[in-house]
């Protein structure tokens, strides 16, 4: 594996002279100019670790880093996680104090403004064991990156390579690594460089959540290289995407302080300096969350907006008596004996589902059916097709109660922004003594989509249903007055 390289320190006669100059003209104390310090705070808004080294110099990380390897040594210089100049080659890791405590979790990291070198990566682990003898890891070069699996034995490390991207970083670039599922995710400037769907197996449990970095010191030819630096480290758990995950919203990207020195002599100061940062939104302009009346659980992706779901009006009387009206009609229809009610959901963003829900009505409550099923179907965006995902045979038993909102767990699957899935219940009562249960709804005017457009409808069904099928064609899907409140979660 290849690692990670800082740029050459100002030469002895003239370093501090020039160290000095720069401070006064750009106020640059450290890596953490003005801009650097901003991402830095954005960066650490919800993490579950964040660490931005903004101590003391010494010849390890501190705060409860576990460090191990060979070669040059890892630790604090200027305020950033560097490795040492020298030339003693090997990799250098470190273990993130924090364990994560989902199986979905990210970490992020600033490119420290010291110089970029071609020689070697830094890399970056998710979904390692506690030891970091098995893991996930994205190797960042300056122009290229990869993404694999691979495994330590003491100081020899071996690499599976799944993806590579000609895309590489430069000083003060944020990047960030995301594993959702089996799914594995390495973003730049809150852009994606590559991404891969796991089928080899690698473990997704509780036993690999540890997190961490490494630096590595090797030749290119006859000249040492190192791994870049770090200005800041940022783990999540339990991301969903954003996130991409919708975390990694609250990070902006931003260019930060990049200074360049020269000497020509010992009675010159530096003749150039120059600093270079692109304004990216503040977190506060950035929506991050949805308002209470569309849904109270942020995470939902509902088929309509809770506060909709209103009781309707029953109007009485006429042209020979008063009109009364009564708004107290409970929202609610029962669907038919053998029909697949659907109802249609987009993701609006990348994200992980793991849960399906709907709402029972409260009026016509009577016999229990005699089967009710649940299913969640993906669409094909092209000839409007269904392919069932899941179903969760008969659950009559766990659908107990008018008047109530349930869920029940699914398989969880990753979405893309704009996918689009149905939600299907199948009710069956063929008989006395068995009765449909109600669902909690909005009644709509039917406008229907053009041909060609899919879904035609929130809101469709299919009859004579005596399961749940795989398949489900579009010109099977018909379409009615009701939109039953239905959830992927």
């Amino acid at each position: 594996m290849k690692r990670l390289i800082p740029p050459p320190e100002p030469m002895p006669i003239f370093g501090s002279f020039v160290d000095e100059f720069l401070k006064r003209i750009f106020g640059i104390t450290s890596a953490h100019g003005t801009a650097i310090s901003n991402l830095e705070n954005r960066l650490a808004m919800g993490a579950t670790f964040h660490d931005n080294f903004n101590r003391a110099d010494a010849n390890v990380l501190g705060n409860g880093w576990v460090q191990g390897g060979a070669g040059q040594e890892l630790g604090i210089i200027d305020y950033a996680a560097r490795l040492r100049g020298g030339t003693n080659t090997g990799v250098r890791y470190a273990i993130c104090p924090q364990t994560m405590s989902d199986d979905d979790h990210s970490v992020a990291v600033i490119v420290n403004p010291k110089g970029v070198m071609d020689g070697c990566p830094t890399s970056l682990f998710v979904r390692a064991n506690a030891d970091m003898t098995e893991f996930v890891v994205a190797h960042v070069w300056k122009r290229r990156i990869q993404l694999g699996r691979g495994t330590r034995n003491g100081n020899s490390w071996t690499f599976t390579k799944w993806e590579e991207a000609q895309r590489g970083v430069n000083e003060s670039d944020t990047v960030e690594v995301i594993a959702t599922g089996t799914s594995y995710r390495v973003m730049v400037n809150r852009t994606t460089a590559l991404e891969y769907t796991d089928s080899t197996g690698y473990p997704v449990d509780a036993q690999h959540r540890s997190v961490g970095f490494s630096q590595e010191t090797r030749f290119q030819g006859i000249i040492p290289n190192w791994s870049w630096g770090l200005a800041a480290f940022t783990a999540r758990s339990g991301i969903s995407n954003l996130a991409e995950t919708a975390k990694t919203a609250n990070e902006a990207q931003a260019s930060a302080v990049v200074a360049q020195e020269t000497a020509r002599s010992a009675q010159s100061v530096a003749t150039y300096a120059q600093t270079t940062a692109n304004g990216k939104p503040n977190f506060s302009d950035i929506p991050t969350n949805i308002p209470l009346w569309q849904n109270i659980n942020p995470a939902d992706d509902p088929t309509f907006p809770l506060s909709q779901l209103v009781n309707w009006t029953s109007v009485s009387g006429g042209s020979n008596a008063p009109a009364n009206s009564d708004e107290g009609k409970s929202p609610d229809y029962v669907p038919a004996t053998r029909v697949l009610e659907l109802g249609f959901i987009r993701a609006t963003r990348d994200r992980t589902y793991g849960t399906v829900g709907m709402i029972t009505g409260r009026g016509g409550w009577g016999y229990d059916p005699q089967a009710f099923a649940v299913a969640v179907f993906k669409m094909d965006p092209a000839s409007g097709n269904l392919s069932k995902f899941w179903d969760s045979g008969d659950v009559k038993n766990q659908i107990a109660a008018a008047g109530t909102q349930f869920r029940l767990p699914v398989p969880r699957f990753t979405a893309k922004q704009g996918d689009i899935f149905a939600v299907g219940i199948l009710q069956i009562s063929p008989s006395f003594g068995t009765s449909n249960r109600p669902l909690a709804c909005l009644r709509q005017s039917r406008p229907d989509q053009p041909p060609g457009v899919f879904p035609r409808n929130i809101y469709g069904f299919v009859k004579d249903c005596d399961s749940i099928p795989d398949l489900i064609t579009a010109s099977s899907i018909k379409t009615g007055e009701w939109i039953p409140w239905l959830v992927l979660g």
